[in-house]
């Protein structure tokens, strides 16, 4: 079975010349085509658009169809497309920084698994009830923060967020109309510039990371139907830290638990949130975030180590979960299984082809804490 894989677009993409890339399709007349678009979901339109239609006439006459792999769930709004949901490049890469990250995290792990020595993140000064990293200032991003503004709770946290002229994106811009928040950036560190240097890559934690009980996690995608997951998640799930997530309608119950089979914290957590629109979402985090500190601070009910204590199960099951997806063979595209991937360049060289062709289990401390604490 003849396969082709069509080669990514170079920048910018709408000017991007397919013709040797038709020529070649039209020439070889493959079996099986297949593209590769593992980063972005929105980026299958952007980069791919413009040559599906220009294809689709020949596609129809030659009963031919696209296998798109994507890194997430999403409406497709493309004749001719099959498109497969599957491990991002995230995950992929994300797996790597774990294993750079190991000493100094297995070291955090094994104090808090073991309930020792963990007085030096919660007595710590300058710890927070939580994190809340937004680098890119999108339109939902600055509904939250207005929302943390406005009750109080900005002060209670670590909050990144740049100044709104900062924006890349025109429309977003206009959109980006604070009530509460005063509009200045918010940065946990001088100079910061996502990507700017190695230090401030996306793929590296925050020197404050662990300066914070709770990571409020604001994903890429917030539209309906959609369904991503990237590196921001999985920070979380690999450094042991519980989160909440702001995403698309159902992120949480439906995609993290159902699709990955990740544990929401909700022996403390209300979820109920997590199926509502745009705003009673935002309204969910942060009602969570104040009666959290409420009991925390007000109430006295229970001291942040020991909630930190009760939801650690869980908290170890999501991050050994991660190390189990690398290696989950039933996450591999159906097409896939139908092909032969050893002789593409992409499949043999890649991140994503290593996923592709690995098939051992993965070699971590967690073999170890699942049997001493039998909690997976």
């Amino acid at each position: 079975m003849s396969v082709y894989l069509i080669k990514s677009p170079t920048y910018p993409f709408d000017k991007h010349d397919w013709s040797q890339e038709l020529d070649n399709i039209y020439k070889n007349n493959p079996e099986i085509i297949i593209i590769e678009c593992l980063f972005e979901l929105e980026a299958f339109d952007v980069q791919y658009g413009g040559l599906i239609h220009v294809l689709n006439p020949w596609l129809e006459q030659n009963n031919k169809v696209i296998h798109a792999l994507l890194p997430g769930i999403r409406p497709n709004p493309f004749k001719n497309v099959i498109m497969y949901p599957t491990i991002n490049a995230f995950i992929i890469t994300m797996f790597k920084c774990f294993i750079n990250y190991s000493d100094y995290l297995d070291e955090i792990a094994y104090h808090r698994c073991s309930y020792d020595n963990m007085n030096q993140y919660f007595e710590n000064p300058s710890f927070r009830l939580y994190t809340c990293y937004m680098n890119n200032p999108k339109y939902e991003r600055a509904l939250l923060l207005d929302e943390l503004v406005r009750n109080d709770l900005l002060n209670q946290g670590i909050v990144t967020f740049p100044k709104a002229d900062e924006c890349r994106d025109p429309t977003t811009l206009k959109k980006l109309q604070f009530k509460y928040h005063d509009g200045t950036s918010l940065f946990d560190e001088e100079g910061f510039v996502l990507n700017s240097k190695e230090e401030f890559y996306a793929h590296n934690l925050p020197r404050s990371f662990f300066r914070g009980f709770l990571d409020i996690i604001t994903e890429s995608e917030f539209k309906d139907n959609w369904y991503f997951l990237t590196e921001k998640t999985l920070k979380s799930l690999g450094s042991l830290k519980p989160f909440l997530t702001f995403a698309s309608r159902g992120h949480n119950k439906e995609f993290l638990v159902k699709k990955f089979g990740f544990k929401l914290y909700d022996e403390y957590f209300d979820y109920s949130w997590d199926n509502l629109g745009l705003h009673d979402r935002i309204d969910g985090i942060v009602q969570n975030l104040k009666r959290l500190h409420d009991d925390v601070n007000i109430k006295k009910t229970f001291t942040l180590q020991e909630l930190y204590n009760e939801l650690l199960p869980k908290i170890l099951y999501n991050r050994y979960r991660v190390l189990e997806i690398r290696y989950d063979k039933s996450f591999l595209p159906e097409i896939l299984n139908n092909v032969d991937t050893s002789n593409i360049d992409f499949f043999k060289n890649s991140a994503y082809g290593f996923f592709v062709h690995k098939t051992c289990k993965p070699k971590t401390g967690f073999n170890r804490w699942k049997q001493e604490r039998n909690i997976l």
